[in-house]
């Protein structure tokens, strides 16, 4: 397997070679088109004005109405509301073996709703991330000995039919460990009566008279925006967002870190001239994945954030490592990401499988928000037919696939890095890990 993956690289290491001398040339013709074009589009941004469509309005005692009830968010998930396993004595064998099947704990990670308003932590659940040994854990290890890591392998698995036999024995050998990350279900709402005869109001005029909204709680519910026109109601067309200005900067910062095209060559060569073929294959795979996660955020900048990309040119000179590999879709893929995306989740490059648990189609970015538009992604939309799953599509044109819409009970897969397929339309499905529950493995859920 490394041989065929070695060749590859080298390949487009040569190619890559071989084009510096016409990239050159492009570059210098592309700078002259750039430049006027560019030029173009600035004089009139710069003069565009646009009419402020707010309307002028002031909040008056109309404007407000009592609140005699606040709902409240109070969190209810716990262990026993999970209904996690709980070990007893049958759950060991005469050794104190471990045989019953069952983790007695979830992988989880605190994120912001672990923590209450106050900035409190809430959550009862212990933080535990999942790890598979590699080569590097054992190496090291003796026979019977601790891995050199220091961790204990957690591998996400949910039992399915399939890890039982006739008699209802679990076969599969493998221990239950599930996900979990609080959802609306992990919360109840609450109403709590609020005192309308307590005094709230902030005013410190000595001069000032209360009135009846000094208190208790109001809510404004009049729908305006209060607003008074000015000269901030008239300004130069931004060109970009502070969101866009800010993914750009990441973006940036992504490219800087970065080694060079020559740099990534020349220490290749070198792990080659030694022979290293571990070493050659950890260093092209690290920096493969640094690339992957860099190209893919330009990609979904666009063409206005790319423009804004002040070291591009050395992103684009990478384009014999990005453009190398794509995954040929055959039969299966192994799916890192369940409903989260992200750098938290293991890399933005990672296949990730959007589930729709709603009785309604949604498109892929309600369900999650701050997926990216994969303008080069490969995305492959599954319907459930009364249990049955069927692939309903195959896209690689649909420039945003945030967009892409997915049936009710159905999913969609993205494969960030793209690639050839040989699964369409009809073809049926299945999945050998729960695909219903947000859940991260960058070694794999599943295929």
């Amino acid at each position: 397997m490394k041989q065929p993956v070695l060749r590859k690289a080298e390949k487009y290491a040569r190619a890559h070679r071989r084009k510096k001398l016409w990239y050159r040339v492009v570059t210098c013709l592309a700078a002259a088109v750039v430049f006027c074009t560019v030029y173009a589009l600035v004089l009139p941004a710069i003069t565009m004005e646009k009419q402020c469509s707010i309307p002028e309005h002031t909040h008056s005692d109309d404007c407000y109405a009592q609140v005699t009830f606040v709902t409240k968010k109070v969190p209810v998930c716990s262990e026993e509301s999970l209904e996690l396993h709980r070990h007893t004595e049958s759950c060991y064998d005469g050794e104190g073996q471990l045989i019953c099947g069952y983790a007695d704990f979830v992988v989880h990670h605190h994120d912001s709703s672990c923590y209450d308003g106050n900035g409190a932590l809430w959550c009862p659940l212990p933080e535990i991330e999942p790890h598979t040994h590699t080569e590097s854990c054992l190496q090291s290890a003796e026979s019977g000995a601790e891995p050199a890591c220091g961790k204990t392998e957690i591998v996400l698995h949910g039992h399915t039919a399939e890890c039982f036999d006739e008699n209802g024995t679990l076969i599969c050998g493998k221990l239950q460990i599930l996900a979990h990350q609080h959802t609306d279900s992990c919360f109840a709402a609450e109403e709590v009566p609020v005192d309308p005869t307590v005094l709230t109001c902030t005013e410190t005029d000595p001069e000032h008279v209360h009135t009846p909204r000094c208190y208790g709680t109001w809510e404004l519910t009049c729908g305006m925006e209060e607003h008074v026109h000015g000269e901030a109601c008239q300004t130069a067309v931004e060109t970009a967002s502070d969101g866009e200005a800010e993914r750009v900067e990441e973006l940036i910062a992504r490219i800087d870190a970065l080694p060079s095209s020559e740099e990534i060559e020349e220490q290749l060569t070198a792990l080659d001239d030694a022979g290293d073929e571990d070493g050659y294959l950890a260093y092209y795979e690290g920096i493969y994945h640094r690339v992957m996660e860099a190209y893919l955020l330009y990609l979904d900048v666009g063409s206005d954030g790319q423009q804004q990309v002040t070291n591009r040119e050395k992103l684009l000179a990478l384009e014999w490592m990005y453009s190398a590999r794509t995954m040929a879709i055959t039969g299966s893929v192994t799916v890192q990401q369940v409903n989260c995306f992200g750098r938290d989740f293991g890399g933005t490059d990672k296949v990730i499988l959007i589930y729709n648990a709603s009785g309604t189609a949604q498109t892929a970015r309600s369900i999650v928000s701050n997926l990216y538009r994969f303008p080069s992604a490969t995305a492959i939309t599954v319907e459930n037919r009364n249990g049955t799953l069927v692939v309903a599509e195959t896209d690689t044109a649909t420039e945003d696939k945030g967009t892409k819409s997915i049936p009710a009970n159905g999913f969609m897969i993205i494969i960030p890095t793209g690639g050839s397929v040989s699964v369409s339309a009809g073809d049926y499905a299945a999945a050998d890990f729960d695909y219903t529950k947000q859940a991260f493995n960058t070694g794999g859920l599943g295929t």
